[in-house]
């Protein structure tokens, strides 16, 4: 795990690539449930395909409120701070 980042930004970019590619995982659990015709597991996974776009959609939002506020290093942390714990 990524544990030095060269830049803020960076750490929600990557944040936003995680979530990207656990959505392609699911979708490749559904494309298999649908070529097996495994109804009943394609059900479950629904729940999870609906999180899912939640939270990418969460990571996006992040990132585009770190554009928004990116001025001073200082209070933009702040206010990203502030706002991001209004998301989800």
């Amino acid at each position: 795990m990524q544990q030095e980042f060269a830049s803020f930004r960076e750490v929600f970019e990557i944040a936003l690539q995680n979530e990207i590619a656990v959505t392609q995982a699911i979708n490749k659990v559904i494309a298999k449930c649908r070529a097996e015709n495994d109804y009943a597991t394609e059900d479950f996974m629904m729940w999870y395909v609906a999180e899912q776009r939640e939270e990418e959609k969460n990571a996006r939002r992040a990132l585009e409120l770190f554009d928004l506020i990116n001025g001073n290093e200082a209070d933009g942390k702040f206010q990203l701070d502030l706002q991001i714990s209004k998301i989800g």
